[in-house]
Order: structure tokens, then C-alpha cells, then sequence
């Protein structure tokens, strides 16, 4: 393909992404008591990322990984601001992040 990225085509496969964050540490963090309160009531859940404007899915070239690209910037005001507060306490989170795909047979 001339070194150019492979955009995933079916609808299927592309809305089939899911991501699931816990944070394993909550208790212990500096995140102020509101949003550990959210986080609390959301850790380990999973959401659909679905294909659109703020998420694209490509094969690299050498199909050696798959991409993700979610576009933080077009998120709410208040989703921007949780993740302002949370990005200065990332430091003592301890999190995993799972990307999950739907399999079809």
C-alpha cells in the first residue's frame, strides 16, 4: 500500500472497540475528594470508542500494530476539566488501561 496508512473499513470491527480503566490505588491518591468520588462509581467499567470525529483506527503500514488516535481536544469542558485536576496527580495513580475488540466469527 505504498507505505500509507490502512483505514479499518468495517463498521463492525470499528465499533467493537471498548476501553476499560481501573485505578488500583484510589484511596491513596492526591485526586480531590469529588473526583475520587466519580472515578469511584466508574473504575473498572468499559465504554464503546466508537469510529467518528474524535476517534480513527488505522493498520500502520507494515502491519505490525494497530492505532488508535483519540482526539481528547473535542471532549466536553467538564470531562477537560476532570482531566486537568487528574493530569497533576497522575504521578501517584497507579491505573490499567485494557483496549478491547469484539470478535466475530
Amino acid at each position: 500500500n505504498n507505505g500509507k496508512k490502512e483505514k479499518i473499513k468495517d463498521d463492525d470491527i470499528r465499533n467493537g472497540m471498548k476501553l476499560t480503566m481501573r485505578v488500583n490505588n484510589l484511596g491513596e491518591t492526591s485526586l480531590p475528594f469529588v473526583m475520587k468520588k466519580l472515578v469511584k462509581k466508574a473504575n473498572g467499567e468499559s465504554l464503546a470508542i466508537k469510529y467518528g470525529e474524535r476517534v480513527t483506527y488505522f493498520m500502520d503500514p507494515s502491519k505490525q500494530y494497530f492505532v488508535m488516535d483519540i482526539d481528547g481536544y473535542t471532549l466536553s469542558k467538564q470531562v477537560l476539566s476532570m482531566w486537568n485536576t487528574a493530569r497533576s496527580t497522575m504521578d501517584s495513580i497507579i491505573y490499567d488501561i485494557g483496549f478491547h475488540v469484539t470478535g466475530r466469527s
